[in-house]
């Protein structure tokens, strides 16, 4: 029986959160992936390249939808490639996955909403509200495994800011 405490395997993650590179600058770390699982998740990624250049080239109108799209492949993508982290411990890859097709299919129900939304005058139903929610928080999740922790820092301060503080700050910042 192996060891819980050992290192996780080559699969699950390649090192430790901090680990520098030869810069000096902070690298993330990712999942390394071999066999099927990283022709399925490399396959992905080349759909979702040839899904962009098919529509600049076509020049899709509808921005959200592109947007949109790209969002809910991004978020799979980024979920199971850049793996939770508690403490030097990673996350096991069903959990990553589960965390990327949430976030993915929220964004995907806000996109194809979007008639509804606008027929309700932009009054966001429960289950709207939960799924911007959702995206919002795991937009923020996705950005700190990626980048640290200062500009998750920096986007909460935004939409404190733009949701509940705006009114309570004096002078030419207040609205």
């Amino acid at each position: 029986m192996a060891d819980q405490n050992s290192d996780p395997a080559p699969e699950q993650a390649s090192g430790n959160a901090t680990t520098l590179d030869q810069d000096g600058e902070v690298s993330a770390q990712t999942r390394t992936f071999t066999g099927p699982t990283a022709f399925l998740f490399g396959t992905l990624g080349v759909a979702i390249a040839i899904f962009h250049i098919w529509a600049n080239v076509n020049g899709i109108s509808d921005t959200q939808w592109l947007v949109g799209g790209h969002f809910v492949g991004f978020s799979l993508l980024c979920a199971v490639y850049y793996p939770l982290r508690f403490g030097r411990r990673v996350a096991p890859l069903w959990i990553d996955l589960v965390i990327g097709l949430l976030i993915a299919a929220a964004t995907a129900y806000i996109v194809l909403s979007e008639n509804t939304i606008y027929a309700q005058g932009v009054k966001l139903s429960p289950m709207h509200w939960v799924a911007a929610a959702i995206t919002i928080a795991g937009a923020i999740e996705l950005t700190r495994r990626t980048t640290g922790l200062i500009i998750p820092a920096i986007i909460i301060i935004a939409l404190l800011y733009v949701t509940v503080l705006g009114a309570h700050v004096p002078g030419v910042f207040s609205f």
